[in-house]
């Protein structure tokens, strides 16, 4: 295949992957579609490259979710529970994301398919955030505890996500196209404190922290570490802005005497369950719904699938932090998944789903194992903000 032909294919997916968020397609249950597209570059690797898909760096993806497939199909048939879940259903599909990624980058890696992705990644974050401004938050109240946007914790990851590869990957040397690209992010951070998705928040002031102490061009340390303590003071000097950051945003207009009500009735929820884990330790009780990965894992797979899951997760771990994070490649794959990581705390179905809101993970967590088996593909090596 030509090089050409794959950018192209990769970036129609990655298009199509974060369009099948626009409210209108979620509305007429065109998003499956949309997120369908991700099979079209599995299927044609699978084929032209099936031997790549094969190779040690991925194994112990296929291990991982294998043996917790395997176990759960085993719970399936002896008990009365449903253990075949949609846990199970984003743990193939995030699978499936990072073989086809692997290979593609594997074979077809280069500056060029990294500037693709940060340019769908541009369009697609201000289309987002231009739709959701125009028909959710024309006039919202941020002190109002409903939100605007019910799916704010997913397009809260996925702008977020698009925002970390919009900064690490430049797309041109040219002034004018840097500043554009640097310009998309204000709309998405101010859309990540209009939709109030306080699990993303916490994700994204990890990135902000570590950038700035990671940075090694001091001006950009400095300038950031300025408007930070500017934005404190403002904060501090204004009441009405202060009540809206963090009475309106942070505690999402919640009572904040009541622990239970400014976690969304998670307090509530997880213990709840944990009051029904120690009778179900070792299988747990099947299909539940709890807003904590940890916990719902435990729950839901018992002591056997949470430890399959969380050795997963950690192998996954190791390996990420034992790459160069002088690479913006690793270092974009290093950021989403730590984020991905703080939001699992206050989701069910991160880091593996649900949809597309893990898929920049996945993609990127593929690039990062074929560049290392191919060290002769650098991609994009330069130091953070050169």
């Amino acid at each position: 295949m030509h090089s050409f032909f794959v950018r192209i294919l990769l970036s129609i997916t990655i298009l199509a992957s974060l369009m099948s968020q626009v409210p209108l397609i979620l509305e007429m249950g065109y998003d499956v579609y949309f997120k369908a597209v991700w099979f079209v570059p599995f299927i044609i690797f699978l084929f032209h490259h099936s031997k790549t898909m094969t190779e040690p760096p991925m194994m112990f993806m296929y291990i991982a979710v294998g043996t917790m497939t395997a176990y759960c199909a085993i719970m399936d048939a002896v008990s009365l529970e449903k253990y075949l879940n949609v846990d199970i259903y984003n743990m193939w599909i995030s699978m499936m994301v990072a073989a086809t990624s692997y290979s593609i980058y594997r074979h077809y890696g280069s500056d060029g398919m990294l500037r693709d992705i940060a340019v769908c990644s541009i369009i697609s974050s201000l289309v987002l955030c231009y739709v959701l401004q125009t028909q959710y938050f024309v006039d919202y109240d941020l002190m109002d505890r409903v939100f605007a946007f019910n799916a704010k914790n997913s397009m809260g990851q996925i702008l977020l996500n698009c925002a970390i590869v919009i900064v690490l990957f430049p797309i041109s040397r040219i002034m004018l196209f840097r500043f554009v690209q640097w310009f998309t992010i204000v709309p998405i951070v101010v859309m990540l404190f209009m939709l109030k998705s306080r699990s993303t928040l916490v994700g994204f002031f990890f990135v902000v922290f570590y950038m700035i102490l990671q940075s090694r061009d001091k001006r950009i340390r400095w300038l950031t570490l300025a408007v930070v303590l500017a934005f404190i003071i403002y904060l501090l000097s204004n009441a009405e802005a202060f009540n809206t950051i963090v009475y309106g945003i942070l505690m999402a207009g919640r009572d904040v005497n009541d622990v239970n009500e400014v976690s969304s009735e998670r307090i509530q929820t997880i213990s709840e369950a944990l009051e029904i884990i120690p009778d179900n330790i070792l299988f747990g009780v099947g299909n539940k719904y709890v807003d904590c990965m940890p916990i719902s894992m435990m729950l839901q797979f018992g002591f056997i699938g949470f430890v399959i899951v969380i050795t997963y997760i950690g192998i996954l771990f190791r390996k990420i932090v034992k790459l160069d994070l002088k690479n913006n490649i690793h270092l974009a794959t290093f950021l989403i998944f730590v984020a991905m990581v703080l939001n699992s705390l206050f989701e069910a179905w991160p880091p593996f789903g649900p949809g597309v809101k893990c898929f920049m993970l996945w993609m990127m967590l593929g690039f990062s194992l074929a560049l290392e088996s191919k060290p002769n593909r650098q991609g994009i090596a330069k130091p953070l903000y050169e």
